[in-house]
């Protein structure tokens, strides 16, 4: 047999080869650990395949192609319960270094459904299975023609990050709109020059607010920072890195003092992104 999360090991000893096997398509319909369903062990299982698939796939073109049932992908979750309760799989495979390419219906398996349970039962795949293909990010080097062919991706398929970016406001800015809108700009303009280092971009989908407090000498302008990316995968160490990036620059660029107490959330679905546009002040 074939182990999905040691791909070459068992691909080299099936076939008595000792280089290294690359494939155009790697597919992988209704993964599942045996026994009942266990959400952490499925996770588990997406996790050292997408390893070990990143490492068998083509660089140019190459596809690993994932058939889920019905929410257990995660990107057709339509608020964060479901997304916390899927197997989140766009943001394994973004740890893996992949980017999600496209999802897409599966359709009627063509082949007999086997019970994960050993009996001659069929497993239930949901009314609407999908099918998640995902790619390596396109080399830079990779021809413009090139690109479009077969390296496009949907931005609104890739994971976000999401941290909010607060500042000690200084004399009058509270009051001040024109002294806050050169702010945001030059905040929006350094997150992008930030974020950018790391093939990310970054954008701000709020206005800044005023948080206030007795026990504070000053209050606080708190800005949403977004990260999302259909370059580069985006993982959360890097989200975070971009985040101390910015606030060093605001520190050293604006001569403004950060409230560094704000962590990066864990990676969520970019379309999930409007669920948090009531930010925490």
């Amino acid at each position: 047999g074939i182990d999905a999360t040691k791909l070459q090991d068992s691909l080299s000893e099936s076939l008595s080869s000792s280089s290294r096997l690359l494939f155009d398509r790697i597919i992988f319909n209704f993964p599942h650990r045996h026994g009942k369903p266990n959400n952490r062990y499925n996770r588990q299982l997406l996790q050292d395949f997408f390893v070990s698939a990143a490492q068998s796939i083509c660089p140019d073109g190459g596809e690993i192609h994932v058939a889920l049932c019905d929410g257990q992908g995660g990107n057709e979750a339509e608020n964060m319960i479901e997304w916390k309760q899927s197997w989140k799989a766009s943001m394994y495979a973004a740890e893996a270094g992949l980017l999600l390419k496209k999802l897409e219906p599966f359709g009627e398996p063509r082949y007999d459904l086997s019970s994960h349970r050993g009996t001659d039962r069929a497993f239930f795949v949901g009314n609407e299975p999908v099918n998640y293909v995902f790619m390596l990010p396109p080399n830079e080097n990779t021809t413009t023609n090139s690109k479009n062919k077969s390296h496009t991706v949907d931005s609104t398929l890739q994971i976000s990050c999401r941290h909010e970016l607060r500042m000690w406001l200084e004399e009058l800015e509270d009051e001040d709109e024109n002294k806050k809108n050169i702010l945001e700009e030059e905040v929006v303009r350094l997150a992008r020059i930030c974020a950018e280092r790391y093939g990310i971009q970054a954008r701000l989908p709020l206005r800044p607010g005023i948080v206030q407090n007795k026990k504070w000498d000053a209050g606080l302008i708190v800005f949403l920072v977004v990260y999302s990316s259909d370059r580069k995968p985006l993982t959360r160490p890097v989200a975070d890195q971009i985040r101390q990036d910015l606030e060093k620059a605001m520190e050293d660029v604006l001569k403004r003092k950060v409230k560094c107490d704000c962590r990066v959330s864990q990676p969520f679905p970019y379309p999930l992104l409007d669920k948090f546009m009531i930010p925490n002040f």
